[in-house]
């Protein structure tokens, strides 16, 4: 410590010394110098006094004695200041050395400069030096208390954080490559339904008690994508709105991935059925989570059935988890499922249905005046059609469409109970009836239409089905490149969807949805059991053949394609 006291006190005289030999005309920088220079000798002085209090035991480095000299006899508030004053020193000098040299090289442009500035140069290095030093030692003793174990603490704490936002990181990439489209409208609304409707949500939170209820539904759809009908989607589906309601379960579900895991290496390798298989299998197997999981479409499934019910069958067997399916009555589920609680839906739709009815007919005005004048007749109307229906909704929908175009063609009350009784009670003949019966000028383009659906395997959105059936000019390659107005994409839309519904008669259709951008709209089948009639054997012949020889759907779908 004398040691370092004396270098300081050495480097001050000097520093004094160099100062005073400065040229006889002293400008107003080298004054400023001046002033720097007993400041820092000010400070310097200072340090030196508090320093001979102390007597450091052992064989410390200086710098390790200088921190412990300031944590031992100064304040925190008196550390924070002296560095203040150092900080300003610092910018000033720097500062000042510079308009120095600046006012110096002006005076004497063409003198040559000897070398007493060596002295200078020597003096500040040494001075910014020591000012390192001691800032050093300040910044350090934001991180010394009395106890030593602070500093493990602190770096205890700043691992935390960076592990929370390894995690986080690794959560959001894990979420990113589960998700994919599976129909987002339907998943929504039905489990915002069971949620809220009181029987529905009070049967799951009393089961559930006070451990966590989480909710994970799954639509498979014969119409969608390859992972909206497969085994891989389901269970990827469901892992992913687990996780989003469980962020914590992620590094957990996938560890050995989380270990090797960069958040600069990009994306995660492909999930594998194993992977996927045994993520799932950790929340379904935690007794502390009730999960409650609803699958629709079961018969949709893309796969072995036996395989889809053998997963199935093993949820139900574990306490912690609840499952509501629904398929259409196939033997292998009927079967697989007969000894646990079901329903069937056709039991409880007639009110609805006749609610239904009424409120279409009662909508209608010339109905109405029928009605005022055969009030009984109108009442038989609506109960014959009800009783017709088997509890199939589609049935309805398309015996009432008809029976509304005959109210428009202004039919009779026996014209239109002739009507219901040529509309045949089971699905597949009522399409083939609809089928029969479109308009001959309108055969070929409907049977395009069934073609392109068919050719694209997933749904095509309505605007660039536009462009597909305007595929003898060739408009969509010759179209200049240009974003298209919001009027004149709704003007293109409601253009295509008219001429779906006038010459597919419903079978084919495009919803009206609200959306921020209507290119969300998709052409779609009507029911997916249109699907399953179109693609009869003896029914896609007739519509194959139905369409021009020329005509080739693929290429259709190319020239649109954006």
């Amino acid at each position: 410590m004398k040691r370092e006291a004396l270098d300081r006190e050495r480097t001050r005289n000097k520093k004094d010394g160099s100062i005073s030999r400065e040229p006889e005309k002293v400008t107003t920088a080298g004054k400023q110098l001046q002033k720097l220079s007993e400041e820092c000798s000010a400070v310097s002085k200072e340090l030196l006094q508090e320093l001979e209090k102390l007597k450091v035991k052992g064989s410390h480095k200086r710098r390790d004695s200088f921190r412990q000299a300031l944590n031992s006899i100064w304040s925190q508030k008196q550390i924070c200041a002296l560095e203040a004053k150092l900080e300003g020193i610092r910018k000033q000098l720097d500062t000042t050395l510079s308009v120095c040299l600046r006012e110096r090289i002006d005076a004497l442009p063409s003198v040559h400069i000897p070398q007493p500035n060596d002295d200078m140069k020597g003096f500040i290095e040494e001075n910014r030096q020591w000012q390192a030093d001691l800032l050093n030692a300040v910044h350090q003793k934001s991180f010394q208390v009395n106890n030593p174990s602070h500093i493990s603490t602190v770096l205890a704490q700043l691992d935390e954080s960076a592990r929370l936002q390894m995690e986080a990181s690794f959560h959001r990439m894990v979420l990113s490559q589960l998700d994919f489209p599976n129909r987002p409208n339907e998943r929504i609304e039905f489990v915002k339904r069971t949620k809220t409707h009181s029987t529905g949500y009070f049967v799951q939170k009393d089961w559930a008690g006070k451990s966590p209820l989480l909710t994970a539904s799954f639509f498979l759809w014969n119409s969608g994508t390859a992972m909206q009908i497969s085994k891989m989607g389901l269970v990827q589906s469901l892992l992913h709105q687990i996780l989003k309601q469980r962020p914590q379960l992620t590094t957990k579900l996938f560890r050995d991935l989380y270990e090797t895991y960069n958040p600069l290496g990009g994306r995660l390798p492909n999930w594998t059925w194993a992977e996927l298989r045994q993520a799932f299998h950790t929340p379904i197997s935690d007794k502390s989570l009730q999960l409650f999981l609803l699958i629709d479409g079961l018969d949709e499934f893309d796969g072995d059935h036996g395989e889809l019910v053998d997963m199935i069958i093993g949820f139900t067997k574990l306490p912690n988890v609840k499952i509501c399916v629904t398929s259409r009555p196939w033997v292998v589920f009927e079967d697989a499922f007969e000894n646990q609680p079901s329903l069937l839906l056709e039991r409880l739709t007639y009110d609805d249905i006749k609610l239904y009815i009424s409120t279409k007919f009662d909508g209608n005005q010339r109905y109405s005046h029928r009605k005022a004048r055969e009030p009984e007749y109108a009442s038989s109307l609506i109960e014959t059609v009800t009783g017709k229906v088997s509890g199939v909704f589609l049935w309805v929908y398309l015996a009432v469409q008809s029976l509304l175009e005959g109210l428009t063609n202004c039919d009779r009350l026996v014209d239109l109970q002739r009507r219901l009784d040529t509309i045949p009670a089971d699905l597949e003949d009522l399409f083939d009836k609809i089928l029969n019966s479109l308009d001959p000028f309108y055969f070929s383009h409907a049977c395009q239409y069934f073609q392109i659906v068919r050719a694209a395997q997933h749904p095509v959105p309505l605007l660039a089905f536009y462009y597909v059936d305007d595929e003898y000019t060739n408009s969509a390659m010759k179209a200049e490149v240009k974003e298209l107005t919001l009027a004149e994409r709704t003007s293109r839309e409601e253009e295509m969807r008219r001429r779906l519904n006038s010459r597919c008669k419903g079978l084919l259709e495009s919803p009206l949805e609200v959306h921020e951008n209507y290119r969300d709209s998709q052409v779609k089948y009507l029911h997916r059991t249109v699907k399953d009639f179109v693609e009869l054997p003896h029914i896609w012949a007739k519509i194959f053949n139905g369409a021009d020889d020329s005509f080739d759907p693929v290429r259709c779908l190319a020239q649109c394609s954006q």
